[in-house]
């Protein structure tokens, strides 16, 4: 079995091993070459659909086919090599049932290139505060992909995720940003409900990180801190210079960082943790 089915299987099998058990499981294949509905079909289970698509490197399209494919009340996202804590519905849907239309979670980061018990950190977020828009703005973003609870009828409401291939690695940051301007509801859950991987199959595009960040930027990041005479949020100029770093523009990553302040630069030691989520996998 290929490394890209194991990863797939364990995901599958953290979501039907789930103590809550009303749900669906909509699994999209980018065209993949290995056997995955073989896989499927042994695993046999009712629940589990399968949608093949084409994608042409738009990781937001294959999430929006599962979205207007779904026909839950709820939207739960995992990347195919994370996998979710068998309580973790359980748990997030408590909050949900509680008037909140966004709930999202920490996640354990395992490595693979080394031993699990010297490398384990925590992806952790933080509870946004209203209005959030404001918040997602200034601070980054604080909800994991793999974490996220969403209610369906608004995510279908603004349009799922943008699927401009400028946005790749951006596009559900962006996505909540856009869903802030329709509720403030989101609810932070402090505690790992889940873990996110990053192994062999993993990539980081730092040149695609920052077309995203100046994306980001332009659409939305520009307007509001002149509308609010601000400067430019200091996780984005951290970030920005973080991609810059990684594609090899030393000089220029390092001529941002002296931008920053030592305030600036407690606040990236404190937030340390979400700030990775901005250069993805």
């Amino acid at each position: 079995m290929g490394g890209l089915q194991v990863e797939l299987k364990r995901a599958l099998k953290s979501v039907l091993s789930q103590t809550y058990k009303n749900f669906e499981v909509i699994v999209v294949d980018n065209n993949s070459i290995d056997n995955t509905d073989t896989m499927l079909k042994n695993l046999n289970d009712q629940r589990i659909r399968l949608l093949k698509i084409n994608n042409n490197g738009i990781i937001a399209a294959s999430r929006n086919m599962g979205i207007n494919a779904s026909n839950g009340e709820w939207i739960a996202f995992l990347d195919s090599d994370d996998w979710w804590c068998s309580n973790k519905l359980e748990k997030v849907m408590r909050y949900c049932s509680s008037g909140y239309d966004a709930c999202y979670h920490d996640l354990k980061i395992i490595n693979s290139q080394r031993k699990f018990s010297l490398y384990q950190k925590k992806i952790s977020g933080y509870q946004v505060k209203n209005p959030v828009f404001n918040d997602l703005i200034q601070l980054g973003n604080a909800l994991p992909n793999s974490s996220v609870i969403v209610r369906t009828t608004l995510i279908k409401q603004v349009g799922g995720l943008c699927e401009d291939k400028n946005l790749i690695g951006g596009e559900d940051y962006e996505c909540w940003i856009r869903l802030s301007k329709l509720t403030n509801k989101f609810k932070y859950i402090p505690e790992v409900l889940g873990y996110y991987w990053i192994g062999n199959t993993n990539t980081t595009n730092a040149t695609l990180s920052l077309t995203s960040l100046q994306y980001i930027k332009k659409r939305y990041i520009d307007k509001f801190i002149k509308e609010n005479s601000l400067e430019s949020p200091v996780w984005w100029v951290y970030a920005y210079a973080r991609a810059l770093y990684l594609s090899g523009d030393v000089i220029n990553a390092r001529g941002l960082l002296r931008k920053l302040t030592k305030r600036h630069i407690s606040l990236i030691i404190k937030l340390k943790s979400y700030y990775m989520m901005i250069v993805r996998k």
